[in-house]
């Protein structure tokens, strides 16, 4: 395999033209995770930034598994997006936003159930899992 010597500059260019590496490294660059990280070792830095890199990765992946089961299905797009809109290409932020509107909720001894904030909230839930191919069932037996 030939080696390709570049210079700061090219190599500066060519990651700025991967514009959807500069999207998902956007997320640690921003002042809520930047500012607030005081580590005294490099070995803490270096442990950090894996687990960053591995967080980005799951980000990407279930972005990715949500786009390509919309993508592969034979329905129209769901109306998952924001004001109840059609989207066949949800982002991580929007899959987020819409599973953080639930929380588990005790019933009783060891009996855990699912709440939704409202029926519309319900069913993006549920589409989202669906998509991923989680059920709720799977989720609160673990």
């Amino acid at each position: 395999m030939a080696q390709c010597e570049l210079n700061s500059e090219e190599v500066l260019r060519q990651y700025k033209d991967q514009s959807i590496v500069e999207i998902q490294f956007k997320l640690l660059k921003e002042p809520a995770v930047a500012s607030t990280i005081f580590l005294k070792t490099p070995g803490r830095i270096d442990a950090l930034m894996m687990l960053l890199n591995v967080s980005l990765l799951i980000r990407a992946l279930i972005q990715y598994k949500v786009r390509k089961s919309i993508s592969e299905s034979k329905e129209e797009a769901p109306k998952i997006g924001w004001n109840k809109s059609k989207t066949d290409k949800p982002t991580i932020n929007l899959i987020i936003d819409i599973l953080q509107r639930t929380n588990f909720e005790k019933a009783a001894e060891n009996h855990y159930k699912y709440s939704f904030y409202n029926e519309m909230e319900e069913f993006r839930v549920m589409t989202i899992l669906d998509l991923l191919g989680i059920t709720i069932d799977s989720l609160l037996d673990s």
